[in-house]
This record gives C-alpha cells, sequence and structure tokens, in this order.
C-alpha cells in the first residue's frame, strides 16, 4: 500500500510537471475526494485536477474526508495542503497569498525570494512567515495557529477589515488561538502528539518537494544533453551540406572548356 501511495505521489508530480509547467505560479498538484475548484470567480465550481493553473481570485471548496495541494512556485517548495470541509481563496495581492475563509490548511514555506513574505488570512488573523510550517484553523469567528517548525507571526484584524500592527510569535511546537477582532492569546505548547502529527506532514510534504527538485535536476542534465546532441546532429548535416557544394564547385571546375561555334563546325576535306 505505501509504495502504491508512493508512486502515485511520483505520477502526480509527473503531471504537474508536463502540463502545469514553469510558467505560472501558482497550481495544484494533487486533489482527493470531493474538491472542487473555480478558477475564476463566476465561470462555476469544477472538480480539482492536478496540473490545473490557478490566478487571483481562484477558490477552491473542499468536502469530507478531502484534501487539496497547491504550490505556490515551480520547485513545490512553497505549498499549501487544503484540508476537509474548507474554503479557500488565492488571493496573490503582494506577501499575501491565500485566504483560508473556513476549515484547515497546512502550509510548508520554504522556497521564498529575498525581501519577499507569505501571509495567509482568515476572518480572525494574519499569519506571517519568511519560511516554515504550520497549520492554520478558523471556523470565521475563531482561528488556531500551530507550528510545527519554527516561527509564526500572528496578527488580529480590526473591525475596519485591516491589520493590527502589533505581531504576536507562535514558537515551534506551540499555538495560539485568536478571536475574531481580538489580539492573539496566550502562547500554549501543543501535546506531544499533536506536534508529532504536525512534523510527520511537514515532512511528507517537505519530502515531496525535494523529490521534485531532484527530478527537476534530472530533467535538466537530460535536456542538456538532448540538447547537445541535437547540436551536433545540426553542425554535421550542415558541415556535411557545406562539404558537398564545395565538392561541386571542384568537380565544375574540373571539367573541360567547351567552346561552341556559331558558324558550325569545320571539316576537313
Amino acid at each position: 500500500m505505501k509504495k502504491t501511495f508512493i508512486l502515485l505521489s511520483v505520477l502526480v508530480i509527473g503531471i504537474f510537471l508536463s502540463s502545469f509547467g514553469f510558467s505560472q505560479e501558482v497550481g495544484i498538484i494533487s486533489s482527493v475526494g470531493d474538491a472542487k475548484v473555480e478558477v475564476s470567480p463566476g465561470t462555476g465550481l469544477k472538480a480539482c485536477k492536478p496540473g490545473l493553473a490557478l490566478k487571483e481570485g481562484s477558490k477552491i471548496v473542499t468536502g469530507k474526508d478531502s484534501s487539496v495541494e497547491i504550490a505556490f512556485n515551480k520547485d513545490l517548495s512553497n505549498m499549501v495542503e487544503v484540508g476537509e470541509n474548507s474554503h479557500v481563496i488565492v488571493k496573490l495581492e503582494g506577501d499575501e497569498k491565500i485566504e483560508l475563509i473556513n476549515g484547515e490548511i497546512f502550509s510548508v514555506i520554504e522556497g521564498l525570494e529575498p525581501g519577499e513574505g507569505f501571509k495567509v488570512k482568515t476572518p480572525c488573523a494574519v499569519c506571517a512567515v519568511r519560511g516554515t510550517g504550520w497549520n492554520t484553523k478558523t471556523d470565521g469567528k475563531n482561528t488556531n495557529v500551530e507550528s510545527a517548525k519554527d516561527t509564526v507571526k500572528v496578527f488580529g484584524i480590526n473591525k475596519d477589515g485591516t491589520t493590527k500592527k502589533k505581531g504576536y510569535s507562535v514558537r515551534q511546537g506551540y499555538k495560539r488561538g485568536i478571536e475574531k477582532f481580538k489580539d492573539p492569546g496566550k502562547m500554549k505548547k501543543m501535546t506531544r502528539k499533536r506536534y508529532k502529527a504536525l512534523k510527520n506532514k511537514f515532512k511528507k510534504i517537505a519530502g515531496q518537494s525535494k523529490s521534485k527538485k531532484n527530478e527537476m535536476k534530472k530533467k535538466t542534465k537530460m535536456q542538456k544533453k538532448i540538447d547537445s546532441t541535437k547540436d551536433q546532429r545540426r553542425k554535421s548535416t550542415r558541415d556535411l551540406q557545406d562539404q558537398k557544394r564545395i565538392q561541386k564547385l571542384k568537380d565544375k571546375k574540373k571539367e573541360p572548356y567547351n567552346s561552341g561555334s556559331s558558324g558550325g563546325s569545320l571539316v576537313a576535306s
């Protein structure tokens, strides 16, 4: 069963590579169960498919025992897993990348560019990171943030929708609850069982990223070899054509000079 799951994961990554490509920023890499997506507002919900490119305003809705994995860059080092019974919207407004309306998401952010950040917004809070792995869960009135790796910064939200200025840290192995329009509550330690479960989820998603990077390196090396072979063949073909042209010119020069006469031929009598 484990081997089958690994094989399917590799297959999904392969589909992502071939159909999603490298020119897009955000795309679906896997989907399980009853998961639907609305790529553009007003186009209606359709079944999620690996390789589907997303853009600002794209909506994802999952049902029971369902999940969707989203990549926010081409090498899968920034990924978000949307859990069951969840509703998210892709934002892409500066550092604010995704909005969790309700439900649960797990984020693994390890491939940000210098000066870039990654924020997850809920009706109650904004979670900001430079690079980490954490879980965010909300019912619209309360949000719970749990850090599986490194530190997450959490900000409350004002009644006018703006983000509060003061941020609160959530260290690895800890959590904070945030009530709507209030400051985050006290940081509490997660149970050992919960922390272990989140660490395993982080390793699983981060492991997919590393596998993908290795696959990309192999494909790049192979493509370089293919391109090099094609270049050599093209060069050989050009050289052969040049040699044939040169030989034709040489052969033409060797032909005896035949001067014709308009008065006819002279015949000795």
